[in-house]
């Protein structure tokens, strides 16, 4: 055998035994259209991360009306992000899925309203109409409520903020690092606006997180794995090359016809940095026990869930699969 021959077998061996090629293309279901929010997974995708791990990945984005739960309960998908709290009453609800990795460590979810409409604590909302994106993102206001005694109509609207400015609604779920920033530029000003933080209520709930369904994870262990570890480094990257994450967020976004502003997704990048850092000094994608029971505990008592949940069936560890 030449020793170019001998130099091209050696090449083709090494690659194919330096990655598993996967038989089926996956779906992952992100909780809500592209932007920043979802940046690792973009970049990873981008940057052959998961091809690199033998993993072929379509990333598809959701809504209101479409949420990336209940795509996840229908085997539409194989994969979905969606919040801590949301999961958690998703399986309390009897949906088999399970926790695969936590990648937001806090809450960043806001309750907004003017300050001309006396609203000073969460009880004054009582009697009022608040706007929500949908059910789906809403258990933790609904425990918030639920906890103080606050008889509130939350109105489901693709975009809660319309209907908050135009003054349909007294207040509007928002998130610190998208919906706030929206309002500043649209030229309200702090001053005018009452803020209630989750983050400075027992309801300071992880949010993004990557789910499967127990039978999702049982057949393709091997894949799932792939997915967890091409997201975190996809995050890892972002974190450290943020412009050309921004680029590539742009990329997506056009593909879908959405309007990028710079600033604002910058924004949305920087703070999502400080939600994925665990205060612990546990890796990226790691959720405590400590976090989850406290979360069952909270939403327990606010009247969320029925049923009891255990850690070990809930959250699964995939350092064993090979």
């Amino acid at each position: 055998m030449n020793k170019y021959l001998v130099t091209t077998f050696l090449t083709f061996v090494f690659l194919t035994s330096a990655t598993t090629s996967f038989a089926r293309q996956m779906t992952l279901a992100l909780q809500w259209t592209h932007q920043a929010q979802f940046a690792g997974f973009y970049v990873a995708q981008e940057k052959g991360f998961y091809k690199e791990a033998g993993l072929d990945l379509k990333i598809l984005p959701s809504n209101a009306d479409l949420p990336s739960s209940a795509r996840l309960d229908a085997l539409v998908v194989d994969y979905a992000t969606m919040f801590l709290s949301t999961a958690i009453d998703q399986y309390n609800r009897g949906v088999g899925l399970v926790n695969i990795a936590q990648l937001v460590q806090r809450s960043s979810l806001l309750l907004v309203t003017h300050k001309n409409r006396n609203i000073n604590k969460v009880e004054d909302f009582s009697g009022r109409r608040i706007s929500s994106w949908g059910a789906e993102f809403q258990v933790q206001a609904n425990g918030l409520f639920n906890e103080k005694g606050a008889d509130v109509t939350i109105t489901h609207s693709k975009n809660p903020l319309e209907l908050f400015l135009r003054g349909v609604t007294d207040g509007t779920l928002a998130m610190w690092y998208n919906e706030y920033h929206t309002l500043l530029n649209y030229g309200l000003r702090k001053d005018e606006l009452k803020i209630f933080y989750f983050k400075d209520t027992r309801f300071d709930i992880p949010e993004d997180g990557i789910y499967c369904l127990s039978y999702t994870l049982n057949k393709y262990p091997e894949e799932t794995k792939a997915l967890v570890e091409g997201t975190k480094r996809g995050w890892q990257y972002v974190f450290e090359h943020p412009e050309e994450a921004l680029d590539i967020v742009e990329k997506k976004m056009q593909e879908d016809y959405i309007p990028f502003t710079r600033v604002h997704q910058r924004w949305m990048l920087e703070k999502m940095k400080h939600l994925f850092l665990a205060e612990d000094g546990e890796e990226m994608g790691y959720l405590s026990e400590e976090s989850f029971n406290n979360t069952v505990k909270v939403l327990t008592e606010a009247s969320i869930l029925d049923k009891e949940i255990k850690y070990e069936e809930f959250h699964k560890d995939l350092s064993d699969v090979q």
